[in-house]
């Protein structure tokens, strides 16, 4: 079991849930919430793009966000299915902790009880929501990402607008932190320069890491933390799992990865039943 600080901040970032998730790829939810609920960290970021929205991709030729239509890769694909992907993904991720609150508050041990501050980053696939009306006007103030957020907050979990900053323990966090006049994600090796503080980001599903001590003597940390996409839909380039910050404290922490086969080789839910 790993031993973390009661502070220490779990992130996850990029999962992509998707309605035609696999059965053993939707595993790595429980997987993810029966480690939270094990190691305990104070605080748990889920970095953005938890949903994917594959019924607004233009390049799959949405037309609710600008794309051309007739193809046949958006067929079949709706809006209401991806929503309810994305919220199944998360209920499954709450419910270990859930359980075990309920177990606590059976045995009248209400102090035993377990609830993490969670936050939400709106990520670019959660953004997907917020430019259709732009292209069916009709849809202005009844579809954008407010739905998103709206289940969130009933699930107790903060929201933060996409590319606003999240700072805890002196450590910043966005779905990325924009670069060059074309904002793309900023890259590794160029973070602490152009950033001048501790920051984390997802976006590229790439994992980096890298620290130096600023000119006033505190350590600074980039992390470009991966995804939590399933392994066998990763790239070569892509890492899938997530990181914890342990000992955070005025931007310096201890970095834990841990990649999502290591979590579902431990923390799956016949591993738990088995333990």
């Amino acid at each position: 079991m790993i031993e973390l600080s009661k502070d220490a901040i779990c992130c996850v970032f990029d999962a992509h849930a998707r309605p035609d998730e696999r059965a053993e790829d939707f595993e790595r939810f429980s997987a993810l919430g029966h480690f939270i609920n094990t190691a305990r960290p104070g605080k748990v970021v889920l970095g953005g793009d938890w949903w994917d929205f594959p019924s607004l991709s233009i390049y799959d030729g949405s037309r609710a966000v600008g794309g051309a239509g007739s193809n046949k890769r958006h067929s079949g694909k709706t809006i209401l299915n991806d929503l309810r992907a994305g919220e199944d993904a998360l209920k499954a991720t709450l419910e270990a902790m859930r359980a075990e609150n309920r177990r606590h508050i059976r045995a009248r041990h209400r102090d035993r009880c377990y609830e993490p501050e969670i936050h939400f980053l709106g990520g670019n696939h959660e953004d997907r929501l917020n430019k259709i009306p732009t292209h069916i006007p009709e849809l202005d103030g009844m579809l954008d990402s407010g739905i998103v957020d709206e289940f969130l907050h009933g699930q107790g979990i903060q929201t933060h607008r996409f590319l606003d900053n999240l700072q805890l323990s002196g450590i910043n966090f966005r779905h990325y932190f924009e670069s060059g006049v074309r904002g793309r994600a900023v890259p590794i090796t160029q973070a602490l320069n152009k950033l001048g503080r501790s920051a984390v980001w997802g976006h590229t599903h790439t994992f980096g890491h890298d620290t130096r001590v600023a000119a006033d003597g505190q350590r600074m940390h980039a992390v470009c933390a991966g995804c939590f996409k399933p392994p066998r839909r990763c790239s070569e380039q892509e890492w899938s799992g997530i990181v914890v910050l342990n000992n955070p404290r005025d931007g310096d922490l201890d970095l834990l990865q841990i990649s999502t086969n290591s979590l579902l080789r431990n923390y799956r839910l016949d591993t738990q039943k088995a333990a």
